[in-house]
């Protein structure tokens, strides 16, 4: 059975990370994240769904569009072979169980990538990222054992307090 869930995690984590690297290209530059379909950044050709599977695609590929031969930046293929590592190993390290402390690992890790390319491209963390997860985490804090409900509110609190001295 844990042969399963770490073949799933895998799989699963390199098409999140596919996504995430949609996020990271368009959401700075205010682009939808669902229109149009994947298409190449270069020449805007369609990408079809059989050169989309993350990870074996670019290596098809030979880390290059189909249409145009532009080389794929080496960014998308770390960024799925990356999250698709990190849902391994945030599986690994719950023992295996499939429960809310490891989607709130999983949400966080994930959102995290795009944080970092994000903002180490744009010197940006997009707001339409970061609030709502100030509002997971402390949901997440309500049906998770750590930190707790009351330390998340007095988090939330403290990191607002800070923002709104230095603002």
């Amino acid at each position: 059975m844990e042969f399963l869930y770490i073949v799933f995690s895998v799989v699963l984590g390199a098409c999140f990370g596919s996504f995430l690297n949609v996020v990271i290209h368009r959401l700075p530059l205010k682009q939808s994240i669902a229109f149009p379909a994947s298409h190449c950044p270069e020449c805007k050709g369609k990408i079809k769904p059989y050169d989309n599977i993350p990870v074996l695609s670019y290596f098809i590929l030979q880390g290059k569009c189909r249409n145009c031969e532009k080389e794929i930046p080496s960014r998308y293929l770390f960024v799925e072979v990356l999250t698709a590592a990190c849902f391994l190993t945030l599986l690994m390290t719950n023992r295996y169980v499939l429960d809310f402390v490891l989607l709130k690992n999983i949400v966080f890790f994930t959102t995290g990538i795009a944080i970092i390319y994000i903002d180490f491209k744009h010197y940006i963390i997009p707001d339409i990222i970061s609030i709502p997860l100030i509002f997971l985490g402390i949901a997440f804090s309500f049906i998770t054992p750590d930190p707790g409900w009351q330390h998340s509110l007095m988090g939330a609190g403290l990191g607002f307090g800070i923002f709104l001295l230095i603002s």
